[in-house]
C-alpha cells in the first residue's frame, strides 16, 4: 500500500514531467526537436513546411503525447 506522503510524491513528478518541443523557425521552413527534462530525446530533428499540411501534422504528433506539453519558437531571422 502507497502512504500520503509517497502519494504527493509520484502526483507532484507526474506533475512536473513536461514535454518541450523546440522549433526554430526559418523562412519557409522550420526544424523541430522534442524532448523531455535531462535531455532525453523523445524525436530527433526532423524539418516541417510552413504549409497547412506539415503545421497539421506538427499538432497531429504534439497531441500524442499524454504529458503537458510546452512549445518553445526561436526565429533566425526577422519574417513579418
Amino acid at each position: 500500500m502507497v502512504g500520503k506522503v509517497e502519494t504527493l510524491h509520484i502526483l507532484f513528478e507526474r506533475r512536473n514531467i513536461m514535454i518541450s518541443v523546440g522549433i526554430d523557425v526559418s523562412k519557409g521552413k522550420s526544424t523541430v526537436c522534442i524532448m523531455k527534462p535531462g535531455g532525453e530525446v523523445l524525436h530527433t530533428p526532423f524539418e516541417i513546411l510552413h504549409t497547412m499540411e506539415g503545421v497539421l501534422s506538427l499538432v497531429k504528433l504534439i497531441k500524442t503525447y499524454d504529458e503537458e506539453v510546452r512549445v518553445i519558437l526561436e526565429d533566425t531571422g526577422h519574417y513579418h
